[in-house]
């Protein structure tokens, strides 16, 4: 029994331990990704890499919530579309997504 029990907190913790990228609904879609084609697990990667800032959201507290609204589009100006209004106060990251109600661009 203490075993099991054990074993359910350590996935529990395991799971919420990280923040968490979000995909809103259609991100990908040809309208919403018409310059540049990216899995869920690309953009992540991308974006961790692409700047500090994301870096510390994406890999910060469970708090901390990226949310990618357009994927790769805008032809003449590629980039993405982020925000971080899902981030709660407990979300303790110097990063200038952390509670941003504005999409900020991210180019790609």
């Amino acid at each position: 029994m203490k075993l099991k029990l054990l074993i359910a907190m350590t996935v529990l913790v395991a799971g919420t331990a990280q923040a968490k990228i979000e995909f809103k609904d259609g991100w990908d879609s040809a309208e919403n990704s018409d310059a540049g084609v990216y899995t869920r697990n690309a953009a992540t990667e991308f974006l961790k890499n692409k700047s500090e800032d994301l870096r510390k959201i994406i890999e910060g507290p469970a708090a901390c919530v990226l949310e990618v609204t357009k994927g790769c589009h805008q032809p003449n100006d590629p980039h993405f579309t982020v925000n971080g209004l899902k981030s709660t106060d407990k979300c303790k990251v110097n990063s200038i997504y952390v509670g941003s109600k504005s999409d900020h661009s991210v180019g790609c």
